[in-house]
């Protein structure tokens, strides 16, 4: 699911929560106003009424079973149906007619505004009952109930206050959804910004690889063709880190796991050409890293494993290599071994050694309690003991 469909999930969410509450409130509104009639002795208002009501609950039934197409057309329906029984029984002079100019909000509620066809027939059928009930008083059609005019006035000046209230609720309630929505998109259209830069980088990376592999064809000794491979798959394993963060659209954290294992299928593609069996095993936990660490974390790991397909198996066919990487309370604990031939880990290799330098300033970076315990004939053994890099 992309994040406008994401959005828009959303936003009916939204609309269809404020309908079930809106049509709990009608019903309980249409039950106090059948007490009141009752209590008038207005029988046939007191069972209009009622119908209303039990509508209004079949509108939230329909939704909660998310059949919404349903309860919106059952909402359009008892509208006019109460507005217009209520006209016929009461007189076009009580005012019930009122409410349907408080309708349009309510279709705009029901319906989004670029389903311009259903809003036109809805906004048509509260037109064509105001003319029924029109034509129905002006030609005297039927005879509504005999009401002084005390009662008459009363209940206009309650319709003509309620609808003006229930206007002004509906308008509310549809800029606060209208909001909730726009903020959404907000909130997406600002991720889209951090997606498409991340995206900017990764180009940008994949271009200066390019140019070290183009460059590379015309590089004849051996030794300068090895530094520009040697900085393509660094540049490799940073631009490995952005498409993380732009395929799975989340610019928080790196799935490790996932990425060590894209990294070290990676590399063994560049060392293909070497005849060495390299069986390289990995225990990693479920671990997710912020960029911030993840950075030096990534090419350290690069650089110890392209340092062992190039240096620690020379004269052999066969080599391994473990990645261990865990958490310890609130450390995290990175482990590297491979069975290769070892070097001395001493003063002099820290200056020649551009591979050994990167390695320790990587160390460096994530403020680690950084151990290696390589030794000549022993293999390479080094233990990396951080916590994550806050800002």
């Amino acid at each position: 699911m992309n994040r406008l469909e994401e959005i828009n999930n959303k936003g009916r969410a939204t609309i269809v929560k404020t309908i079930r509450q809106f049509s709990l409130t009608t019903c309980l509104f249409s039950g106090i106003s059948a007490i009141f009639y009752l209590i008038l002795r207005m029988y046939q208002p007191a069972i209009i009424v009622s119908i209303i009501g039990l509508l209004f609950l079949l509108i939230y039934y329909f939704n909660k079973k998310n059949k919404h197409t349903i309860a919106r057309i059952i909402a359009i329906f008892a509208t006019n149906l109460g507005v217009l029984l209520f006209s016929i029984n009461l007189g076009f002079n009580t005012g019930f007619y009122l409410y349907l100019f408080a309708s349009p909000q309510l279709i705009y509620l029901l319906f989004k505004l670029r389903q311009k066809k259903l809003v036109y027939i809805c906004i048509g059928i509260n037109l064509l009952t105001f003319l029924i009930i029109f034509l129905i008083d002006w030609y005297k059609l039927i005879k509504p109930q005999e009401l002084t005019t005390n009662v008459i006035s009363l209940l206009y000046s309650l319709n003509f206050g309620l609808s003006l209230i229930l206007s002004f609720i509906l308008v509310a309630i549809f800029a606060k959804n209208n909001k909730v929505y726009i903020d959404l998109l907000k909130e997406a259209n600002e991720e889209l910004e951090e997606q498409q830069e991340v995206l900017k980088n990764k180009n940008n990376l994949a271009v200066v690889a390019g140019l070290l592999d183009l460059q590379n064809v015309f590089v004849k000794e051996k030794a300068i063709s090895d530094i520009l491979k040697d900085s393509k798959n660094r540049i490799k394993s940073i631009a490995l880190l952005h498409e993380k963060l732009y395929v799975h659209k989340d610019l928080d954290k790196i799935n490790v796991e996932e990425y060590i294992n894209e990294l070290i299928y990676f590399i063994k593609l560049s060392y293909k050409q070497k005849n060495i069996n390299i069986q390289i095993e990995t225990a990693i936990e479920s671990i997710h890293l912020s960029m911030e660490t993840a950075l030096p974390f990534s090419l350290l790991v690069n650089e110890l494993v392209t340092n062992s397909y190039k240096h620690a198996f020379l004269g052999k066919e066969n080599g391994s290599i473990k990645i261990d990487f865990k958490t310890e309370g609130e450390f995290l604990m990175f482990k590297y071994i491979d069975d290769g031939l070892g070097f001395d880990f001493d003063e002099k290799l820290k200056t020649d050694s551009i591979g050994t330098n990167l390695i320790n300033a990587f160390a460096s970076q994530l403020n680690g309690e950084f151990i290696n315990n390589t030794k000549l004939g022993s293999g390479c053994e080094m233990i990396l003991r951080f916590t994550e890099i806050t800002e």
